[in-house]
């Protein structure tokens, strides 16, 4: 079974420390309300391998009183990895009220981990850093079939083409989810004003899935799929800004929106066993009481037509 982040943490019957960490993770991010963790087996290195079909198997036909014929088939792999994200909180002993003091820098830290995830989902590349994992940007372009890219670029990019994005949402089955940053959710909501453009952008006021957001909060929808915002630390837009390399004419200007099927079946969260959290209490030999959370995680896609990715955007009105 996978459930999200935050249908974990608000699960009853667990334990309190471990609750408090995973809700102020799952606060961090639009993402842990929508994207299904499934504890994944891995080998010692946390790593792990999905095979899927080609879909290139052909079938034969056969007469009356003949033996069937062994058609073809073809199969490839994906290969995924996960790291491990943690962080410590410490105060000192004497200081007033230190259980809760503690337990507040604890969530503060667990915060940070949501923080840390949510750019890595994006931008994590074990090649630019092998602690971490390899987030959507890199599986695009170094695992996922080039047919899963699609961009209708000039030179130096173009504004987001609503029949481009169709074609894109065409690419992958069971679609159910759009990340992009937030300044193109905001033009979706502009063009959305305007019906010349795009009919099909609607709002759904107090979601539950966007986790901590509270009363009127809401999710902008494009032909019924929830457009999901990927903001980094204090609500800065900086994970998807303007400043990848276009296709065409290799200017710094350009950034890319992701469609995806969300679920055990399509985009994923992995884990090896969840959140953990400890309280050491007062370490002996040290003036500080000591607690810290760690979590074991990344993400999988368990076959390429789970995701699209739509390249060489401008920063400019969505046109039609």
């Amino acid at each position: 079974m996978s459930i999200t982040l935050w249908e974990s943490a608000i699960l009853k019957d667990q334990d309190p420390l471990k609750q408090a960490v995973q809700l102020a993770i799952a606060k961090a991010s639009m993402i842990f309300g929508f994207l299904p963790f499934v504890n994944q087996a891995t080998d010692d290195n946390f790593q792990w391998k999905t095979t899927y079909s080609l879909e290139d198997a052909r079938s034969t036909f056969r007469a009356l009183n003949e033996e069937l014929t062994e058609g073809s088939e073809g199969y490839a792999e994906l290969e995924f990895a996960m790291a491990i994200l943690g962080d410590k909180a410490e105060v000192d002993r004497l200081m007033p009220n230190g259980a809760s003091a503690l337990a507040k820098k604890l969530a503060q830290k667990a915060e940070g981990v949501g923080f840390t995830y949510n750019e890595s989902f994006i931008k994590g590349s074990r090649a630019t850093d092998p602690r971490e994992f390899d987030g959507l940007q890199t599986l695009m372009e170094e695992q996922i079939t080039s047919s899963q890219t699609i961009t209708s670029a000039t030179s130096g990019g173009s504004p987001l083409s609503l029949t481009v994005l169709d074609a894109v949402l065409d690419a992958v089955r069971g679609r159910n989810a759009i990340f992009c940053s937030a300044d193109l959710a905001r033009k979706f909501s502009a063009c959305g004003r305007d019906s010349s453009v795009a009919g099909f952008v609607n709002y759904e006021p107090n979601d539950p899935r966007v986790a901590g957001r509270g009363l009127g909060a809401e999710i902008t929808y494009y032909n019924g799929i929830p457009i999901l915002p990927i903001k980094g630390t204090f609500n800065r837009d900086d994970i998807l800004p303007y400043d990848e390399i276009s296709s065409v004419g290799a200017l710094a200007q350009t950034t890319s929106l992701y469609v995806a099927r969300l679920g055990a079946d399509g985009v994923y969260g992995a884990q090896d066993s969840g959140v953990q959290a400890h309280n050491y209490g007062n370490v002996q030999g040290s003036v500080k009481i000591k607690a810290d959370v760690e979590w074991v995680a990344g993400m999988g896609v368990d076959h390429p037509l789970a995701v699209a990715r739509y390249k060489d955007i401008t920063d400019a009105a969505i046109v039609s």
